[in-house]
């Protein structure tokens, strides 16, 4: 007898007995959002962070492990990462224009020259600076601090308690100061000093009229921004250039790290640059003035601004280990033309478990290369890391692991197109990865594919892979647990919705070792006479084949991890 589209919905655990019974299974899942983490590139990623402070935010710096903001009223916030921030007491009211780090110290200045120090952001010290001048730069550099501010005001100190007036020659505004190759650089209103040992000091000519007000160092080059969009450029703090960096607004902040400038200013601006010469407007998602930047390692940078304002960029930064790969309309393509493996991996990122990744996949048909691509997971090396996902050439879906040769584990054959996009579900739990196809794209249709148990899954980082392929990826995503209950966010066990199937398939044989399936219709050909099928609190619809004559009990309604 077979039955086509019948819909049945399982409640609440009733225990059925049936000689021939009808019910139904769907293939597909329903999805719910997940963390979307975009192909872009890094320093156009920029994620807002919640400072805890109104109050404007003025500098930022880094100590290798620790960033410490600070600002008005005396505001300091320590993160270890940039992202969760905590409040710290500062002893003080006074705005705190900068702050560096060096001797294993933080060094914040201020108003009415106020100095304070810390070991490690959160515990701080008044040091007396010996002048009430406002002190607005600080830098660390040949074992010594160098301290500037208004009326041509330098500080010098060994170790950031003890500090000596110096003369600079100068009665100007000084805004910013750096070292580098051996020389402090001082910028000001509109004045640019320079000095071997923070005691002696010559003034150079900047060309420009412009006030400055921040200064870098990187890649054998000083960086000076200023009023107007002003960047100017020195091989040795000596002999300055104009840039055009095609901005007119004022920037107030500039930094070197990842083989890159930044530099911050007015109306959310940011810029950047890998010599100081050519520079490139960034996609800011603040409007709010940005007054400090820095390098915090690992491509990430913190921006900090008025009205409380953080930002942090490449949090979420695709490392390019071999092959070429490119940003393209917001696609991320890899390009393996000379027949090794095109593989990148998300930074900072690990294979948490249990975790479900997912990413849309478009193989670009070519007479010479294969049309292929990958999700990989539990990264170790370019020669270790496990997969999931297509090749077209063999028509296959593959599950496997790759050790310098290709191991496919589990496999379905079936027609896989090029020059059309599918979306890529793989679904990890414990040490079973299991594989998800949506042939629309739009996350309503996953079919399942196949699965694969591994000898040990680790907490590598994730990626995608193509080998001797020209392939796109869009709208990667990665769904964690995040409440911590043993399941995925968007199959949450505690989610009583029967419009899904939390947790993995909906129906399974138990036992010592549970068999479980994806319809209805193959647990009940797979059950013996006399067995139990339990099936999740869910909406069924498939055509049901019942042809078998044996007595099955049906016990529903269960939940994700089938405990009730």
């Amino acid at each position: 007898m077979m039955i086509k589209k019948v819909t049945h919905r399982f409640f609440s655990a009733p225990v059925l007995c049936f000689l021939l019974f009808i019910f139904v299974s769907a293939l597909s899942r329903s999805v719910s959002p997940a963390v979307f983490i975009p192909f872009t590139e890094p320093l156009d990623d920029w994620q807002s962070r919640d400072s805890l402070s109104g109050g404007n935010l003025i500098s930022v710096a880094y100590s290798g492990s620790v960033f410490v903001v600070v600002g008005n009223t005396g505001t300091i916030l320590t993160s270890p990462d940039g992202t969760i921030w905590t409040q710290r007491t500062s002893g003080t009211t006074s705005p705190l224009n900068d702050i560096t780090y060096g001797g294993n110290i933080f060094v914040a200045v201020g108003t009415n020259g106020t100095i304070l120090t810390s070991p490690d952001g959160t515990t701080w010290t008044q040091r007396t600076s010996g002048t009430a001048n406002f002190i607005t730069g600080v830098t660390y550099g040949g074992n010594i601090f160098v301290a500037v501010g208004t009326n041509g005001t330098v500080l010098t100190s060994p170790d950031g308690t003890t500090w000596t007036q110096r003369t600079s020659g100068t009665v100007n505004y000084l805004g910013g100061v750096t070292y580098g190759n051996g020389i402090f650089v001082v910028v000001g209103y509109p004045v640019i000093l320079t000095s071997p040992d923070g005691i002696t000091w010559t003034q150079r000519t900047s060309g420009t009229a412009n006030g400055l007000y921040g200064v870098a160092y990187g890649v054998n080059t000083f960086v000076a921004v200023g009023d107007n969009g002003t960047v100017l450029t020195s091989p040795d703090g000596t002999t300055w250039t104009q840039r055009t960096p095609g901005i007119y607004y004022r920037l107030y902040g500039v930094t070197y790290g990842g083989n890159t400038f930044v530099a911050v200013g007015a109306n959310g601006t940011i810029l950047t640059s890998p010599d100081g010469t050519a520079w490139t407007q960034r996609t800011s998602i603040t409007a709010n003035t940005l007054g400090g930047v820095v390098y915090g390692g690992n491509n990430t940078f913190v921006a900090v601004g008025d009205y409380g304002t953080i930002i942090q960029a490449g949090t979420n930064v695709w490392m390019s280990v071999s092959g070429d790969w490119v940003y393209e309309n917001g696609e991320y393509s890899g390009l393996d033309a000379a027949g090794t493996l095109a593989i990148t991996v998300l930074g900072n990122s690990q294979t948490v478990n249990p975790v479900v990744i997912e990413s849309d996949l478009f193989m670009q048909p070519d007479d010479v290369l294969y049309t292929n691509g990958f999700i990989i997971f539990d990264y170790q090396g370019p020669n270790d890391f496990k997969y999931a996902g297509a090749k077209e050439g063999l028509n296959k879906w593959l599950i496997g692991y790759y050790d310098g040769s290709w191991h496919d584990l589990a496999e379905l054959s079936e027609p896989v197109d090029a020059a059309r996009w599918y979306r890529l579900r793989v679904e990890i739990n414990g040490n079973t990865a299991r594989l998800y196809v949506d042939d629309d794209r739009d996350g309503s249709g996953y079919v399942y594919k196949t699965e694969a148990a591994f000898t040990n899954t680790g907490a590598g980082p994730i990626g995608l892979a193509a080998l001797y392929s020209h392939s796109h990826f869009d709208n990667f995503a990665v769904i964690i647990d995040s409440d911590g209950d043993g399941y995925l966010a968007d199959v949450d066990c505690n989610d009583n919705d029967a419009n899904i199937y939390p947790g993995g398939l909906p129906a399974r044989i138990p036992g010592t070792s549970p068999v479980y399936f994806t319809t209805l219709q193959a647990a009940y050909d797979a059950a013996g006479d006399g067995d139990t099928i339990q099936v999740q609190a869910a909406a069924f619809t498939e055509s049901f084949n019942l042809n078998l004559n044996k007595s099955v009990t049906l016990n529903g309604g269960y939940d994700c991890g089938y405990a009730a």
